[in-house]
């Protein structure tokens, strides 16, 4: 921190003598977040909430339906995997992310995790996908799921088991910063990184987790014993 410091004052001496540039603001942020000690998670956090904080101005919110493109789509990959990262390490596992070329998705944009035994660090891919129609009628089965009609629902399609997890969600950019990213990687891991069983017990799985539980082994051996019980918790 101590070294932080003294780049940023650094810095900020040399902007008295020439007008600051883009690199220089990034070696300024970069400085002061070092500064703080924030993780990965953390920075991406604060460099997205700046992004979306510029949504309030007329330039920003132009910006933000702009369509995602791969660099968009990879930050986004690399957030979401980020999440798992420590509890597929301990497992031997990693996710996989296939990237639809988004050229050829039209308004939407498709991503598909796929958890593997292997050795991590995770991996991202890009595939040229098939008609979404034939991708989402192998995914509605996949998944025991009408996914068109969901998708024609809901607008967009988030569908995950021990196996894989399905994000189909409007093209715009603000769908697909690192921190959304985080935040969706984040919602599921309730449903995730424990055995899925019935409806009402993914949905008081994720309720605890809203409400500060994270004792995923835990929140396990309780559902096995529901499961070997047959009972459900209520909501």
């Amino acid at each position: 921190q101590e070294e932080a410091g003294k780049r940023i004052v650094k810095v900020a001496a040399g902007f008295r003598d020439t007008e600051p540039t883009e690199a220089g603001w990034r070696v300024l942020d970069e400085a002061v977040l070092d500064l703080y000690g924030l993780d990965d998670a953390e920075r991406t956090a604060v460099r997205d909430g700046l992004t979306q904080g510029s949504w309030q101005w007329e330039a920003g919110r132009r910006q933000s339906v702009v369509p995602a493109d791969m660099d968009d789509l990879q930050r986004y990959a690399l957030a979401f995997n980020s999440v798992f990262g420590d509890g597929f390490r301990a497992a031997t596992k990693r996710l996989r992310a296939e990237i639809s070329d988004p050229s050829s998705t039209g308004p939407l944009r498709v991503l598909r995790f796929v958890a593997e035994d292997a050795t991590p660090p995770s991996t991202i891919e890009w595939v040229l996908p098939r008609p979404l129609e034939y991708f989402l009628a192998n995914v509605g089965r996949r998944f025991d799921v009408d996914a068109n009609e969901r998708l024609s629902q809901l607008g967009e399609l988030r569908l995950a088991n021990r196996e894989e997890v399905v994000i189909v969600k409007p093209a715009a950019r603000r769908h697909w910063l690192g921190v959304v990213g985080l935040s969706d990687a984040w919602a599921l891991l309730p449903g995730n990184m424990v055995q899925r069983g019935e409806t009402a017990v993914d949905e008081e799985l994720a309720r605890r987790y809203r409400a500060g539980y994270r004792d995923l082994a835990a929140l396990e051996a309780e559902l096995e014993g529901w499961t070997a019980a047959g009972v459900w918790p209520d909501d």
